[in-house]
């Protein structure tokens, strides 16, 4: 909900702000085995019923359970490096193969189909994303935010470098935080 609703903020704002994501893995080892969680169960459901333009799918049990984000993470970052338009393809892609089509964006198979359909350069995608460089980036995110914002939750919006808004906000409050590092106020209606 976060990642549309920011993106949605983007287009309202346009050049006034810039958004950037960083990466914080769910699941910096894979686990032997994963399920689906109740509380993620209905984490999906509400999500679906919160805001328009997602569809949140319940989870086919016949399709593995990601056990971690890294390969979708590292597949994302290896495209920003190339392009920030194909990394919003990318992270559009990613979002919706997971939550709307239920399925496994561990598996590579699956990445590279996704990142081929961003028109990137392949060969230099697969050459990036063997470097071990790679990995050390999106874990020096991961520290950042776990030493600076440990216990705020996931997704963790900062805006301004002042405003930590955890979890899937109303838009309301990213349009409020962004006003006020803007410098507009409110008028009091």
């Amino acid at each position: 909900m976060a990642a549309v609703r920011l993106r949605g903020i983007k287009e309202e704002y346009g050049d006034k702000i810039n958004v950037e994501w960083h990466a914080y893995p769910l699941a910096v080892q894979p686990r032997a085995e994963a399920r689906i969680s109740e509380h993620s169960i209905e984490g999906r459901q509400r999500a679906g019923l919160e805001q328009e333009g997602i569809c949140f799918n319940p989870w086919n049990d016949d399709v593995p359970y990601p056990v971690t984000s890294m390969p979708a993470l590292r597949a994302s970052y290896c495209v920003r490096l190339q392009s920030a338009e194909a990394f919003e393809k990318l992270h559009l892609a990613i979002f919706k193969a997971f939550f709307d089509e239920c399925r496994n964006i561990q598996e590579e198979k699956l990445l590279f189909g996704l990142v081929k359909a961003t028109g990137v350069d392949m060969k230099r995608f697969r050459a990036d994303y063997k470097k071990a460089a790679v990995d050390e980036e999106i874990m020096a995110d991961h520290r950042y935010y776990t030493e600076n914002f440990l216990g705020w939750g996931i997704p963790l919006a900062l805006v301004g470098d002042k405003f930590p808004l955890a979890g899937a906000v109303p838009i309301e409050m990213y349009r409020r935080a962004i006003d006020l590092c803007l410098g507009k106020k409110k008028s009091a209606d």
